[in-house]
């Protein structure tokens, strides 16, 4: 009985998606672009982002120390890099870079998008995702999580989070649940399509899951303008504290980001 109600559900995910994935691709074909960076420079654009500079460990107790650094943050051949090393800093053993676009750039509902090549071993934590403008803290401003994966996993997660009471919800959802063979080490296009009623999430324009936003109060956090990160963290509570030293250096490349109406 589970496993015939488990096939019930994956088949009414699998035709939901069908239909979603159909609208989404024809609305998308019409949006207008609104704003990109597609790093054709030979450094960072910094009217585009912010550079993170800490040690606190992104709320996750992640091992690294971000830092503004050439060793960690670097673009040439038209894509930015963004690199983990094992070096000592300060409190930490490791080195890495987040980039947001805080009050530089922010965005309420459209397609949001990254080409990227990610890392994939122990203790890999890479992120492309928003957080919600206006200095709100967390969770009140939201969170979209467009793509993170972790350690060894060439899985992609896509998540999103918001307030709830004195505490918070999320829904989330993965590649591994659908007939993709992903590779994240290779050319990926990661995305949302977003608006009023809802979040879905691609990899390569095939939805792999939906939050719908209508359906209580509290989702209404996730329709407010949200900023964009980009990161690599190195370990953490989701990762596991479980750290492959011999594959650092590691890097995200990416390709473009974009955003469209």
């Amino acid at each position: 009985m589970k496993a015939r109600l488990i096939a019930v559900l994956a088949a009414i995910f699998v035709l939901s998606f069908g239909t979603v994935r159909q609208c989404a691709l024809a609305d998308g074909n019409e949006r207008e672009l609104i704003w990109s960076d597609e790093f054709d420079g030979d450094s960072l654009n910094r009217d585009n982002w912010n550079v993170e500079v800490n040690g606190y460990g992104g709320w996750n107790d992640e091992l690294q120390y971000y830092c503004d650094s050439p060793e960690n943050i670097t673009v040439s051949d038209g894509t930015l890099k963004i690199t983990a090393l094992k070096k000592h800093c300060l409190s930490k053993e490791y080195t890495s870079a987040r980039l947001n676009t805080m009050g530089k750039a922010e965005f309420q509902f459209g397609r949001i998008e990254a080409r990227m090549k990610l890392p994939c071993f122990k203790g890999a934590w890479p992120a492309f995702w928003t957080l919600g403008a206006g200095g709100k803290t967390w969770p009140e401003g939201g969170e979209i999580d467009i793509v993170e994966a972790i350690n060894d996993e060439s899985i992609a997660y896509g998540t999103a989070h918001w307030p709830h009471e004195d505490s918070y919800k999320s829904s989330g959802s993965s590649t591994e649940f659908t007939d993709l063979d992903l590779d994240i080490t290779q050319w990926h296009t990661y995305s949302i399509e977003w608006d009023e009623s809802r979040i879905i999430w691609f990899v390569d324009d095939t939805p792999y899951h939906m939050v719908e936003l209508t359906y209580d109060a509290d989702r209404a956090a996730l329709k407010q303008a949200q900023y964009l990160l980009l990161n690599l963290a190195i370990d953490g509570q989701w990762p596991g504290f479980d750290i492959d030293d011999d594959a650092l250096p590691a890097v995200i490349e990416v390709d473009y980001v974009r955003v469209y109406r």
